[in-house]
């Protein structure tokens, strides 16, 4: 099956992507090299500058910017853009190759981190992206759902050198081998969590959890938040002041208490949109509470600042991909 996967998928093949996942859209301007188009959503036509078609498409090499109606949202994309409406929603969708789309990921996901980490964000991206392609599941989204794209605007040189000096490679693990289930975050805070604590279910053999020295030694991961008594009133219904009642092996908050009521720590992290939910202290005074914690994101897998950390120190992407998923290994054509 493997061998299948990596002859018919390559970064050379096309993807498509659905733009503005998530978002409800109804109007807004597409600007290429020679013109403008206002299209606006009618049922399921839509209308470009003033004229109703069942679809728009615009082809060619150049970027094609995107602003939403309002100007709050402004993108370039390169490849095909093709617009439809669905019950008055437009649905916006990118084809393009994937070496292209691979790049802007890496670009949106990683942004400024040494050319090795690039390179292991490069293989975990790819290793996401075929592996949904294999699926069949349709479509891309560009949002945190799946992988976050944002266009060639956050585009660098090093991020496209990256994808095509890991050209064609992905996560696999195994005797007959599988792509691994690709889970990455912003920063560990210092520990790995495991996947059946933080959101129930199974954990994955090939993943690492426990320590990461390389994070816990990095004072940049702290972080502090402050709220209003009345804000957690609004929230919760109360405004006592919250107590991490029980921690997971990884020392995330699994369960928090607030007002004589428990509260699983994804959903507090959630209501609160703290960083993570590995929280250090809570402190309440007369009119607020000041929580602190460590890391960003769920915690499991590929640590994304961990891995720009131990780049810097001279790991390669090998054994950086090999510290956090030290059950799998790297293969390509």
């Amino acid at each position: 099956m493997l061998a299948f996967v990596i002859l018919a998928l390559s970064d050379t093949s096309f993807v498509e992507v659905e733009l503005f996942s998530g978002v409800e859209i109804r109007g807004l301007v597409l600007r290429v090299p020679g013109g403008a188009y206002r299209i606006e959503a009618c049922g399921d036509s839509v209308v470009v500058n003033g004229e109703g078609m069942e679809e728009f498409v615009v082809w060619g090499s150049d970027d094609k910017e995107i602003t939403l109606d309002g100007g709050s949202v402004l993108r370039t994309y390169s490849g095909r853009i093709t617009v439809r409406s669905r019950r008055g929603r437009l649905v916006i969708t990118n084809y393009l190759r994937a070496e292209e789309y691979l790049a802007a990921v890496v670009a949106a996901e990683m942004g400024q981190a040494p050319f090795e980490a690039l390179k292991a964000q490069a293989v975990l991206s790819r290793t996401l992206a075929f592996e949904r392609a294999l699926g069949g599941r349709g479509r891309f989204a560009d949002n945190e759902e799946f992988q976050v794209y944002r266009g060639t605007g956050p585009l660098t040189d090093e991020c496209l050198e990256a994808v095509r000096a890991t050209r064609d490679e992905v996560l696999v693990y195994g005797e007959k081998p599988r792509m691994v289930q690709v889970l990455f975050h912003g920063s560990c805070g210092g520990r790995l969590a495991r996947p059946s604590q933080v959101w129930g279910g199974y954990d994955l053999p090939y993943l690492y959890y426990g320590p990461d020295s390389v994070c816990a030694a990095d004072t940049s991961q702290a972080w502090r938040a402050a709220f209003s008594l009345d804000s957690l009133l609004r929230l919760f219904g109360t405004s006592d002041c919250p107590t991490v009642l029980r921690t997971d092996s990884s020392g995330r908050a699994a369960l928090v208490g607030i007002g004589g009521v428990r509260i699983k720590g994804t959903d507090f992290r959630k209501r609160l949109g703290l960083r993570s939910t590995l929280i250090t202290g809570t402190e309440c005074t007369n009119d607020s509470l000041v929580i602190t914690g460590r890391g960003y994101g769920h915690g499991i897998g590929f640590c994304q600042k961990g891995a720009s950390l131990r780049a810097a120190s001279g790991d390669d992407y090998l054994k950086i991909l090999g510290f956090y998923y030290p059950g799998a290994r790297v293969i390509g054509k």
